[in-house]
């Protein structure tokens, strides 16, 4: 809320300071608190915050500058305080940005609005955007490919120049879906995988560590 005097500093292992960006927005006050977050594509890092339309990305020689901007509406968390008497129905009408993943071709985008949780994919050349519901409840993107649990990327890697989204699942969520209706009667492209995904959920444990769910890109 423009209360730092740096958006970023980066230091070396000894403590001295190799690069910094000053803080350009002027302070403001807000009962909304102040979110954001960063990640890393390509080897650039990107940071993005609630009030700012702008995502920025520092590269490996400590250039930075602006990567995507996402246009003005009347749905962006005002610079200011809100003042309701329903407090939760008011900021409901805006969107508010929970995390941001990049590959090459897409922006996937977490987002609540209208009461619901949302993952915008969005194709970084045309702007064409796709939607999925997720939230603490369930939801996620569609898969077809085994009939299993949505899924809902949490992480993005590469290896040997592959793009990969990482998911997780909790075992108990697992073991319950496969004895569910929607389970036993979905057909995906993939029965045989159908079958594997089963016979993995009937040997875990509910108690056991989460399942990573990897899905790799296609090129």
């Amino acid at each position: 809320m423009g209360h730092s005097k740096y958006c970023w500093i980066i230091l070396d292992t000894l403590g001295n300071i190799i690069s910094q960006k000053l803080n350009p927005i002027p302070t403001f006050s807000s009962n909304m608190g102040a979110g954001g977050g960063v990640y890393k594509f390509d080897n650039n890092v990107f940071y993005w915050n609630w009030y700012n339309d702008t995502i920025y990305s520092i590269s490996e020689n400590f250039d930075y500058k602006a990567s995507h901007i996402f246009s003005l509406g009347d749905r962006k968390i005002p610079l200011g305080k809100i003042d309701s008497k329903d407090f939760i129905e008011t900021i409901s009408k805006y969107y508010l940005p929970a995390s941001i993943l990049e590959t090459k071709r897409y922006l996937l985008y977490r987002y609540g609005y209208n009461k619901k949780g949302l993952i915008a994919l969005i194709d970084k050349k045309t702007t064409k955007t796709y939607l999925a519901y997720a939230d603490s409840r369930g939801g996620g993107i569609k898969n077809d490919i085994d009939g299993g649990l949505m899924f809902n990327p949490v992480h993005y890697f590469t290896e040997n120049d592959r793009e990969f989204l990482l998911g997780l699942i909790d075992p108990f969520q697992l073991k319950n879906y496969i004895s569910s209706a929607e389970f036993i009667k979905s057909s995906p492209i993939y029965p045989e995988k159908k079958n594997t995904l089963k016979t993995l959920a009937n040997k875990i444990k509910e108690a056991d560590n989460q399942i990573l769910m990897i899905v790799k890109l296609k090129k």
